[in-house]
């Protein structure tokens, strides 16, 4: 019999890194037969033996290509693009205050779920954001390369070999850029849902605003009140203390102790315009959220 494929190589692994990898080494591979002054595409087409071989050695440096795309993806692409939209923000900034500490957040459900809690914490979702982000640094060079390679190699015309080697790729790049923030949105939200599951929240907080927007340093603030809500009933005879945080401006200390289930706060604005996201926690509770602009003075 032949020997089984290991359990621990996953295809949605092999697909984030092997896939984009291949492009990288194919675009490495038309430079060199631009730049050389050998027909290396005939030589390696020559033979069905040079051709696996060379099939070969693409697939072998496409793997370790795709290994770095991926380091350069998550340090450039998770950290300073996805990370910073306004809708992962206001995700992130819910989930926090599911923890008893952001130092030991892993370590806290580890020890309350179980052994297999990384693995419910994990789905195929971010596999395909890995994948699509990493074709779509990959189809940045290849766009760049192809071009020449289709025109002076292929002996295509200039027009084709700029539509179909720059213009076509740059489209799939850019397609695969939503797509992939599209994957890692969904995975981190169903992250946060199960996240609710295992700690059985059925109670929510329900945040308002009554002005969705102030000016920077002006005399105006906005009054945000967060409501305690079974389902859709008001919780009226609950004291709970509800914490309120702010990604901009100052809050004030709320104008009175929770009670009947709501407490209210002031935000005033400082020196920077922006998106104010107020979140509202309490133990035992759904965090809730409103958006709040800060704009400059006309």
């Amino acid at each position: 019999m032949p020997p089984e494929i290991p359990s621990q190589f996953k295809f949605e692994v092999l697909l984030s890194h092997t896939f984009p990898g291949f492009f990288s080494a194919l675009s490495a591979f038309m430079l060199l037969d631009v730049l050389s002054p050998h027909d290396l595409t005939s030589l390696a087409f020559g033979k069905i033996t040079d051709f696996m071989s060379v099939m070969g050695f693409i697939i072998i440096l496409g793997t370790i290509f795709g290994v770095i795309i991926d380091g350069i993806h998550h340090w450039i692409i998770e950290d300073h693009i996805f990370k910073k939209c306004l809708e992962y923000d206001k995700l992130e900034k819910e989930r926090e205050n599911l923890y008893p500490s952001p130092d030991i957040k892993h370590f806290y459900y580890f020890t309350r779920i179980g052994k297999d809690a990384f693995n419910y914490l994990t789905d195929n979702y971010y596999c395909y954001s890995e994948f699509y982000a990493n074709i779509f640094i990959s189809l940045i060079p290849f766009s760049i390369i192809s071009p020449f390679y289709f025109c002076r190699i292929l002996e295509m015309s200039y027009l084709w070999s700029i539509i179909l080697g720059f213009v076509v790729p740059l489209v799939l790049a850019g397609l695969c850029l939503v797509s992939s923030y599209d994957a890692f949105f969904i995975y981190n939200r169903h992250r946060r849902d199960l996240i609710y599951g295992f700690l059985k929240f059925t109670k929510s907080i329900e945040v308002t605003a009554d002005k969705r927007s102030i000016t920077v340093q002006g005399s105006g603030c906005s009054n945000v009140t967060a409501q305690l809500k079974d389902g859709k009933f008001d919780l009226t005879r609950d004291e709970i203390p509800i914490f309120f945080t702010t990604t901009l401006g100052k809050l004030d200390t709320p104008k009175k102790k929770t009670k009947g289930g709501k407490s209210t706060v002031q935000l005033t604005s400082n020196d920077e315009a922006g998106v104010a996201i107020v979140t509202a926690s309490a133990a035992g509770f759904i965090s809730g959220n409103v958006e709040v602009e800060v704009k400059k003075k006309n």
